[in-house]
């Protein structure tokens, strides 16, 4: 490796040692998109699927209230007609029963005029039949009679057909009015529905953003199906592998050459107990061994005065892809746009271990990339480990479009 030195020691994954205790973790970095075909591939975590069963909970719950809401504001529109329909008949009607209120009590007061006329009349009838000795009196008056009791029947049919009125138009009155409290009571409930369903609706797209902004950050630390891969790890591999395919198209270095490298040197960045974040930032910095010139590892001193490191006697290899600082201030790449190339960062090491790779030849074929290989770590069993398990990842991932 470029710590080749270091890495003759090794021949498992490095022991991890924070120097000093880790700070308090920094906020996430903005998340960059991940590489095309990366973000078509299936990964699986209990975090990640308890945020997708969250987010579709809340997608359920937000469509069920925009169904409410069209459904409430298509009853208030029909409620509304209707209680305006409403409110006009029991109006009108109300009209109808005052007017019909005093048809009948004109009606009798006129009986009861006419009764009374009836009886004075017949008083009357009396006493001047004893004044009329040929009858013409009470011929005329017998006349009179006919006449106020055909008027007095009329005026009765008359009010009866105004209280048969009376009480029709007063019986639908009364539905209507029934009629218009309940839909008006229908108007309270269905607005409050309607309310109900937009604060729903605001609240939910409120929990959904959140939802989503989980889903996205649990997805990038979920492992790829059938790898030991977080996502945001292969998407760090699959963008320097891109990013050397532009600036150095003859290398060929596949995203998978590197993976095999993550492996060997940190177990794809959980040495000691460390997670990688969403961005590709560690939980805890990845520091080897101190070179130190013990049995079997190679006397490095001080080249960064313990700056990347945290050791000012001697180096050792930082990161998950374990440069030493020296390496690391040649070749450092700032891949994440942070404006610091961090060997912390697994967008920063992933693209500077291409370029490092890369200066050693093509890395096309077995031979180019043991010829790589042995550059990173001068040892033939590091090699063939890295080799194999490189291969492996090819065989078990197929990104889309590489």
């Amino acid at each position: 490796m470029a710590a080749a030195a270091a890495a003759q020691a090794r021949s498992a994954p490095a022991l991890a040692s924070q120097i000093p205790p880790p700070p308090p973790l920094p906020p996430l970095r903005p998340l960059r998109p991940l590489a095309a075909g990366v973000d078509q591939l299936p990964a699986r975590s209990r975090a990640y699927d308890a945020a997708v069963r969250e987010r579709d909970s809340i997608s359920t719950t937000l469509a069920r209230a925009r169904a409410d809401l069209s459904g409430a504001s298509a009853n208030l529109l029909d409620l509304t007609v209707r209680e305006h329909v409403l409110s006009f008949r029991f109006a009108l009607e109300r009209t109808n029963l005052r007017r019909l209120d005093l048809d009948a009590a004109r009606l009798r007061r006129v009986l009861r005029e006419l009764v009374v006329q009836g009886y004075i009349s017949q008083g009357r009838l009396g006493d001047a039949l004893l004044l009329d000795p040929d009858g013409s009196k009470r011929i005329a008056a017998s006349r009179r009679r006919e006449l106020t009791s055909a008027v007095l029947q009329g005026q009765r049919r008359e009010l009866a057909r105004t209280v048969e009125a009376l009480a029709a138009v007063s019986e639908r009155h009364r539905r209507t009015g029934a009629e218009l409290r309940t839909v008006r009571a229908g108007l309270v409930s269905t607005a409050r529905r309607r309310d109900s369903a937009q604060s729903t609706i605001a609240a939910s797209y409120l929990r959904l953003g959140a939802a989503l902004q989980r889903v996205d950050e649990t997805r990038r630390t979920a492992i790829v199906v059938g790898t030991d891969l977080p996502v945001v790890v292969l998407d760090a591999y699959v963008a320097a592998a891109d990013r050397m395919a532009y600036l150095q198209p003859g290398c060929g270095i596949a995203w998978w050459a590197l993976a095999g490298i993550g492996f060997a040197e940190s177990g794809q960045g959980t040495d000691g107990g460390t997670q990688v974040r969403a961005d590709g930032s560690l939980t805890r910095r990845i520091v080897g061994i101190p070179l130190n010139g013990a049995p079997g590892v190679a006397a490095i001193g001080d080249t960064d005065g313990g700056l990347l490191d945290g050791d000012p006697t001697v180096d050792r290899a930082v990161g998950p892809m374990q440069f030493i600082p020296s390496t690391w201030a040649r070749w450092g790449v700032d891949a994440d746009g942070d404006g610091v190339a961090d060997p912390q960062s697994f967008y920063d090491a992933a693209a500077t271990s291409a370029a490092y790779l890369c200066q050693s030849g093509p890395m096309r074929d077995d031979a180019g990339l043991q010829r790589g290989y042995l550059s990173y770590n001068a040892s033939l069993p590091y090699v063939a480990l890295v080799l194999g398990k490189a291969r492996q990842y090819a065989a078990a991932v197929q990104v889309p479009g590489r």
